[in-house]
Protein backbone atom coordinates (compact mmCIF):
# COMPACT_ATOMS: atom_id res chain seq x y z
CA UNK A 1 0.00 0.00 0.00
CA UNK A 2 1.34 3.45 -0.86
CA UNK A 3 0.87 6.64 1.12
CA UNK A 4 -0.80 9.63 -0.55
CA UNK A 5 1.87 11.50 -2.44
CA UNK A 6 4.02 8.43 -3.06
CA UNK A 7 5.04 8.48 -6.76
CA UNK A 8 3.85 4.87 -7.06
CA UNK A 9 0.27 5.99 -6.37
CA UNK A 10 -1.98 7.99 -8.67
CA UNK A 11 -0.44 11.23 -7.40
CA UNK A 12 2.32 11.23 -10.02
CA UNK A 13 -0.28 11.15 -12.78
CA UNK A 14 -2.11 14.11 -11.24
CA UNK A 15 1.15 16.06 -10.94
CA UNK A 16 1.80 15.50 -14.64
CA UNK A 17 -1.69 16.76 -15.48
CA UNK A 18 -2.14 19.60 -13.00
CA UNK A 19 1.38 20.44 -11.84
CA UNK A 20 2.91 19.83 -8.42
CA UNK A 21 2.32 21.88 -5.29
CA UNK A 22 4.60 22.60 -2.34
CA UNK A 23 3.06 23.53 1.01
CA UNK A 24 4.87 25.62 3.63
CA UNK A 25 3.51 25.45 7.19
CA UNK A 26 5.15 27.83 9.70
CA UNK A 27 4.59 26.74 13.28
CA UNK A 28 5.24 28.16 16.71
CA UNK A 29 3.64 26.48 19.73
CA UNK A 30 0.55 25.31 17.85
CA UNK A 31 0.81 21.64 18.81
CA UNK A 32 -2.86 21.71 19.82
CA UNK A 33 -3.99 22.44 16.25
CA UNK A 34 -1.11 21.17 14.14
CA UNK A 35 -2.31 17.59 13.81
CA UNK A 36 -5.68 18.61 12.38
CA UNK A 37 -4.00 21.00 9.94
CA UNK A 38 -1.43 18.49 8.67
CA UNK A 39 -3.99 15.70 8.42
CA UNK A 40 -6.24 17.84 6.21
CA UNK A 41 -3.28 18.70 3.96
CA UNK A 42 -2.11 15.10 3.69
CA UNK A 43 -5.58 13.81 2.76
CA UNK A 44 -6.18 16.17 -0.16
CA UNK A 45 -7.47 14.46 -3.31
CA UNK A 46 -4.47 15.95 -5.11
CA UNK A 47 -1.70 15.37 -2.56
CA UNK A 48 1.18 17.81 -2.37
CA UNK A 49 4.62 17.10 -3.73
CA UNK A 50 5.98 18.16 -0.35
CA UNK A 51 4.88 19.69 2.93
CA UNK A 52 7.63 21.73 4.58
CA UNK A 53 6.75 22.27 8.24
CA UNK A 54 9.02 24.91 9.75
CA UNK A 55 9.07 24.78 13.53
CA UNK A 56 10.17 28.16 14.84
CA UNK A 57 11.78 27.02 18.12
CA UNK A 58 8.52 25.89 19.73
CA UNK A 59 8.48 25.18 23.45
CA UNK A 60 5.43 22.90 23.41
CA UNK A 61 4.99 19.41 21.88
CA UNK A 62 4.95 20.66 18.28
CA UNK A 63 8.07 18.78 17.18
CA UNK A 64 6.69 15.47 18.45
CA UNK A 65 3.44 16.07 16.54
CA UNK A 66 5.32 16.93 13.34
CA UNK A 67 7.64 13.93 13.66
CA UNK A 68 4.63 11.61 13.96
CA UNK A 69 3.41 12.89 10.57
CA UNK A 70 6.89 12.65 9.05
CA UNK A 71 6.88 8.93 9.90
CA UNK A 72 3.47 8.43 8.26
CA UNK A 73 3.90 10.56 5.14
CA UNK A 74 7.16 10.57 3.17
CA UNK A 75 6.35 13.93 1.60
CA UNK A 76 6.26 15.76 4.95
CA UNK A 77 9.55 17.30 6.09
CA UNK A 78 10.40 18.95 9.41
CA UNK A 79 12.66 22.01 9.28
CA UNK A 80 13.72 23.33 12.69
CA UNK A 81 14.84 26.76 13.86
CA UNK A 82 17.01 26.68 16.96
CA UNK A 83 16.22 30.36 17.57
CA UNK A 84 12.80 31.92 16.99
CA UNK A 85 12.80 33.97 13.78
CA UNK A 86 9.14 34.93 13.59
CA UNK A 87 6.52 33.92 11.04
CA UNK A 88 8.21 35.65 8.12
CA UNK A 89 11.54 33.99 8.90
CA UNK A 90 9.85 30.59 9.04
CA UNK A 91 8.10 31.22 5.73
CA UNK A 92 11.39 32.21 4.12
CA UNK A 93 13.07 29.03 5.37
CA UNK A 94 10.29 26.89 3.91
CA UNK A 95 10.22 28.77 0.61
CA UNK A 96 13.92 28.18 0.01
CA UNK A 97 13.26 24.43 -0.04
CA UNK A 98 10.19 24.49 -2.32
CA UNK A 99 10.34 22.48 -5.55
CA UNK A 100 6.71 22.52 -6.71
CA UNK A 101 5.18 24.33 -9.67
CA UNK A 102 2.81 25.95 -7.19
CA UNK A 103 3.11 26.92 -3.54
CA UNK A 104 0.66 27.37 -0.70
CA UNK A 105 1.45 28.96 2.67
CA UNK A 106 -0.83 27.49 5.34
CA UNK A 107 -0.91 28.50 9.01
CA UNK A 108 -0.44 25.69 11.51
CA UNK A 109 -3.81 26.45 13.12
CA UNK A 110 -5.88 26.62 9.92
CA UNK A 111 -7.57 23.74 8.10
CA UNK A 112 -7.94 23.15 4.37
CA UNK A 113 -11.15 21.55 3.19
CA UNK A 114 -11.26 18.52 0.87
CA UNK A 115 -10.66 19.41 -2.75
CA UNK A 116 -8.81 22.71 -2.25
CA UNK A 117 -5.66 21.67 -4.12
CA UNK A 118 -7.43 19.78 -6.90
CA UNK A 119 -9.98 22.52 -7.61
CA UNK A 120 -7.44 25.34 -7.54
CA UNK A 121 -4.83 23.52 -9.61
CA UNK A 122 -7.46 22.46 -12.14
CA UNK A 123 -8.60 26.06 -12.59
CA UNK A 124 -5.00 27.29 -12.81
CA UNK A 125 -4.25 24.62 -15.43
CA UNK A 126 -7.10 26.02 -17.55
CA UNK A 127 -5.78 29.56 -17.08
CA UNK A 128 -1.98 29.33 -17.19
CA UNK A 129 -1.70 33.13 -17.34
CA UNK A 130 -3.04 33.52 -13.76
CA UNK A 131 -0.64 34.25 -10.92
CA UNK A 132 -2.76 32.72 -8.17
CA UNK A 133 -6.06 31.09 -7.27
CA UNK A 134 -8.12 31.80 -4.16
CA UNK A 135 -11.38 30.62 -2.66
CA UNK A 136 -13.69 31.61 0.16
CA UNK A 137 -13.47 30.53 3.79
CA UNK A 138 -15.22 29.88 7.06
CA UNK A 139 -14.21 30.74 10.62
CA UNK A 140 -13.32 28.29 13.37
CA UNK A 141 -13.20 29.06 17.08
CA UNK A 142 -10.23 28.01 19.20
CA UNK A 143 -12.12 24.86 20.21
CA UNK A 144 -13.11 23.97 16.64
CA UNK A 145 -16.66 25.33 16.46
CA UNK A 146 -17.83 26.62 13.10
CA UNK A 147 -18.49 30.34 13.54
CA UNK A 148 -19.89 30.85 10.06
CA UNK A 149 -18.56 32.27 6.80
CA UNK A 150 -15.59 34.60 6.62
CA UNK A 151 -17.38 37.44 4.88
CA UNK A 152 -15.36 38.85 2.02
CA UNK A 153 -16.36 40.51 -1.25
CA UNK A 154 -17.40 38.06 -3.96
CA UNK A 155 -16.01 39.20 -7.33
CA UNK A 156 -17.89 36.52 -9.26
CA UNK A 157 -20.78 34.10 -8.56
CA UNK A 158 -18.96 31.38 -10.53
CA UNK A 159 -15.39 30.18 -10.72
CA UNK A 160 -13.41 32.08 -13.29
CA UNK A 161 -10.21 33.85 -14.24
CA UNK A 162 -10.11 37.57 -13.38
CA UNK A 163 -7.65 39.45 -15.56
CA UNK A 164 -5.29 42.14 -14.17
CA UNK A 165 -7.49 45.12 -15.05
CA UNK A 166 -10.54 43.38 -13.56
CA UNK A 167 -8.47 42.51 -10.48
CA UNK A 168 -7.65 46.17 -9.85
CA UNK A 169 -11.22 47.27 -10.65
CA UNK A 170 -12.64 44.72 -8.19
CA UNK A 171 -10.28 45.96 -5.49
CA UNK A 172 -11.30 49.57 -6.07
CA UNK A 173 -14.98 48.61 -6.07
CA UNK A 174 -15.07 46.09 -3.21
CA UNK A 175 -11.77 46.16 -1.34
CA UNK A 176 -9.54 43.12 -1.00
CA UNK A 177 -11.48 40.01 -2.02
CA UNK A 178 -8.58 37.53 -1.95
CA UNK A 179 -8.24 35.47 1.23
CA UNK A 180 -4.48 35.19 1.59
CA UNK A 181 -4.69 31.97 3.57
CA UNK A 182 -6.68 30.30 0.77
CA UNK A 183 -4.33 31.37 -2.03
CA UNK A 184 -2.25 29.04 -4.17
CA UNK A 185 0.47 30.78 -6.17
CA UNK A 186 2.58 29.93 -9.16
CA UNK A 187 6.03 29.45 -7.65
CA UNK A 188 7.66 31.39 -10.49
CA UNK A 189 5.49 34.42 -9.67
CA UNK A 190 6.44 34.31 -5.97
CA UNK A 191 10.12 34.15 -6.95
CA UNK A 192 9.69 37.03 -9.38
CA UNK A 193 7.93 39.18 -6.77
CA UNK A 194 11.09 39.36 -4.66
CA UNK A 195 9.12 38.88 -1.45
CA UNK A 196 11.78 36.55 -0.01
CA UNK A 197 14.83 38.39 -1.27
CA UNK A 198 17.50 39.29 1.33
CA UNK A 199 16.49 42.46 3.12
CA UNK A 200 12.79 41.95 2.52
CA UNK A 201 10.84 42.17 5.77
CA UNK A 202 7.17 42.63 5.01
CA UNK A 203 6.09 40.73 8.12
CA UNK A 204 2.31 40.88 8.47
CA UNK A 205 1.85 42.30 4.97
CA UNK A 206 3.61 39.38 3.32
CA UNK A 207 0.26 37.97 2.16
CA UNK A 208 -1.03 41.30 0.86
CA UNK A 209 2.10 42.00 -1.17
CA UNK A 210 2.03 38.56 -2.85
CA UNK A 211 -1.67 38.86 -3.63
CA UNK A 212 -1.41 42.37 -5.07
CA UNK A 213 1.71 41.66 -7.13
CA UNK A 214 0.46 38.38 -8.59
CA UNK A 215 -3.09 39.60 -9.23
CA UNK A 216 -2.18 43.00 -10.68
CA UNK A 217 0.45 41.56 -13.03
CA UNK A 218 -1.04 38.21 -14.03
CA UNK A 219 -4.63 38.12 -12.85
CA UNK A 220 -6.20 35.65 -10.43
CA UNK A 221 -8.56 32.69 -10.46
CA UNK A 222 -11.45 32.66 -8.01
CA UNK A 223 -13.61 29.83 -6.66
CA UNK A 224 -16.79 31.01 -4.85
CA UNK A 225 -16.72 28.11 -2.42
CA UNK A 226 -15.41 27.95 1.17
CA UNK A 227 -12.39 25.66 0.83
CA UNK A 228 -10.44 26.79 3.90
CA UNK A 229 -11.19 27.13 7.60
CA UNK A 230 -9.51 30.04 9.37
CA UNK A 231 -9.09 29.68 13.12
CA UNK A 232 -9.74 32.86 15.06
CA UNK A 233 -6.96 33.05 17.64
CA UNK A 234 -5.54 36.13 19.31
CA UNK A 235 -1.98 34.85 18.76
CA UNK A 236 -2.37 33.84 15.11
CA UNK A 237 -0.26 35.79 12.64
CA UNK A 238 -3.31 37.44 11.12
CA UNK A 239 -4.01 39.26 14.40
CA UNK A 240 -0.52 40.32 15.42
CA UNK A 241 -0.21 43.69 13.73
CA UNK A 242 -2.23 45.70 16.24
CA UNK A 243 -1.62 43.64 19.35
CA UNK A 244 2.17 43.42 18.97
CA UNK A 245 3.02 46.68 17.28
CA UNK A 246 0.24 49.05 18.29
CA UNK A 247 -1.34 51.53 15.92
CA UNK A 248 1.94 53.33 15.18
CA UNK A 249 3.62 50.04 14.31
CA UNK A 250 0.71 49.04 12.11
CA UNK A 251 1.03 52.35 10.25
CA UNK A 252 4.72 51.65 9.70
CA UNK A 253 3.94 48.23 8.22
CA UNK A 254 1.47 49.68 5.72
CA UNK A 255 4.05 52.28 4.74
CA UNK A 256 6.49 49.43 4.13
CA UNK A 257 3.91 47.62 2.01
CA UNK A 258 3.29 50.75 -0.05
CA UNK A 259 7.04 51.20 -0.64
CA UNK A 260 7.27 47.63 -1.90
CA UNK A 261 4.29 48.13 -4.22
CA UNK A 262 6.00 51.24 -5.61
CA UNK A 263 9.23 49.34 -6.30
CA UNK A 264 10.42 49.50 -9.94
CA UNK A 265 9.44 45.84 -10.39
CA UNK A 266 5.83 46.94 -9.84
CA UNK A 267 6.02 49.87 -12.26
CA UNK A 268 2.74 50.41 -14.08
CA UNK A 269 0.80 47.82 -12.08
CA UNK A 270 -1.04 50.07 -9.65
CA UNK A 271 -2.90 53.32 -10.45
CA UNK A 272 -2.89 56.19 -7.98
CA UNK A 273 -6.43 55.29 -6.92
CA UNK A 274 -5.17 51.89 -5.77
CA UNK A 275 -2.95 53.42 -3.08
CA UNK A 276 -5.79 55.63 -1.87
CA UNK A 277 -7.96 52.51 -1.57
CA UNK A 278 -5.12 50.67 0.19
CA UNK A 279 -4.94 53.30 2.93
CA UNK A 280 -8.71 53.50 3.24
CA UNK A 281 -8.88 49.74 3.72
CA UNK A 282 -6.08 49.85 6.26
CA UNK A 283 -7.97 52.46 8.29
CA UNK A 284 -11.08 50.26 8.12
CA UNK A 285 -9.23 47.20 9.38
CA UNK A 286 -7.33 49.10 12.06
CA UNK A 287 -10.49 50.72 13.43
CA UNK A 288 -12.41 47.43 13.35
CA UNK A 289 -9.70 45.40 15.10
CA UNK A 290 -9.03 48.11 17.67
CA UNK A 291 -12.75 48.37 18.39
CA UNK A 292 -12.94 44.60 18.81
CA UNK A 293 -10.13 44.59 21.37
CA UNK A 294 -10.51 47.89 23.21
CA UNK A 295 -14.15 49.00 22.94
CA UNK A 296 -13.90 51.10 26.10
CA UNK A 297 -10.98 53.27 24.97
CA UNK A 298 -11.35 54.52 21.40
CA UNK A 299 -9.41 57.79 21.64
CA UNK A 300 -6.10 56.23 20.46
CA UNK A 301 -7.81 55.85 17.07
CA UNK A 302 -7.20 59.57 16.59
CA UNK A 303 -3.68 58.55 15.48
CA UNK A 304 -5.29 57.33 12.25
CA UNK A 305 -6.95 60.65 11.36
CA UNK A 306 -4.00 61.99 9.39
CA UNK A 307 -3.81 58.74 7.41
CA UNK A 308 -7.30 58.92 5.93
CA UNK A 309 -6.79 59.73 2.23
CA UNK A 310 -9.00 62.49 0.87
CA UNK A 311 -11.11 62.71 4.06
CA UNK A 312 -14.82 63.07 3.43
CA UNK A 313 -17.41 64.84 5.56
CA UNK A 314 -18.04 61.45 7.18
CA UNK A 315 -14.38 61.05 8.17
CA UNK A 316 -14.22 64.59 9.56
CA UNK A 317 -17.46 64.11 11.47
CA UNK A 318 -16.33 60.81 12.99
CA UNK A 319 -12.91 61.96 14.16
CA UNK A 320 -14.42 65.21 15.43
CA UNK A 321 -16.88 63.18 17.50
CA UNK A 322 -14.04 60.94 18.66
CA UNK A 323 -12.07 63.94 19.94
CA UNK A 324 -15.11 65.08 21.91
CA UNK A 325 -15.79 61.63 23.32
CA UNK A 326 -19.06 61.26 21.43
CA UNK A 327 -18.14 58.37 19.14
CA UNK A 328 -19.01 55.18 20.94
CA UNK A 329 -19.18 51.58 19.74
CA UNK A 330 -22.39 52.07 17.73
CA UNK A 331 -21.11 55.25 16.13
CA UNK A 332 -17.82 53.59 15.18
CA UNK A 333 -19.58 50.61 13.62
CA UNK A 334 -21.85 52.94 11.65
CA UNK A 335 -18.81 54.89 10.47
CA UNK A 336 -17.11 51.71 9.26
CA UNK A 337 -20.20 50.68 7.30
CA UNK A 338 -20.90 54.06 5.70
CA UNK A 339 -17.32 54.60 4.50
CA UNK A 340 -17.33 51.39 2.47
CA UNK A 341 -18.03 51.49 -1.28
CA UNK A 342 -21.74 51.47 -2.09
CA UNK A 343 -21.44 47.98 -3.57
CA UNK A 344 -20.08 46.71 -0.25
CA UNK A 345 -22.74 48.53 1.77
CA UNK A 346 -25.37 46.80 -0.36
CA UNK A 347 -23.67 43.42 0.11
CA UNK A 348 -23.57 43.90 3.88
CA UNK A 349 -27.25 44.89 3.94
CA UNK A 350 -28.21 41.83 1.90
CA UNK A 351 -26.20 39.63 4.25
CA UNK A 352 -27.89 41.12 7.31
CA UNK A 353 -31.26 40.48 5.69
CA UNK A 354 -30.36 36.88 4.95
CA UNK A 355 -29.44 37.28 1.30
CA UNK A 356 -25.76 36.43 1.66
CA UNK A 357 -26.18 32.70 1.19
CA UNK A 358 -23.51 32.50 -1.48
CA UNK A 359 -20.93 33.00 1.24
CA UNK A 360 -22.19 30.00 3.14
Amino acid sequence: MTEPGDPRSGSARKWLKLGSISVVVPNYNHARYLGESLDAIARQSTPPLEVLVVDDASTDDSVAVIESFVRRYPFITLLRHEVNQGVFGALRTGWRRCRGDYVSFIAADDVVRPGLFEKCLSLLARHPQAGLCSSMGRILSADGRDLGPYHTPIPSPRERYINPSEFIAAYLRHGNWVLGYSAIYRSAVVAESGVFEPGSDLRWHFDAYKVFYAGAKYGACFIPEPLVLWRRLEDSWGFRSLTHAGLSGALEHVQRLERCLRHPRCAGLFPKEFFLALWRQFVDVAVYEYLRRYPDDLRPLLALESRVPRPSWLDRAYFGALRRGWAGIVGTKLYLTLRKPLAEQWRILRRKLGGGRLAE
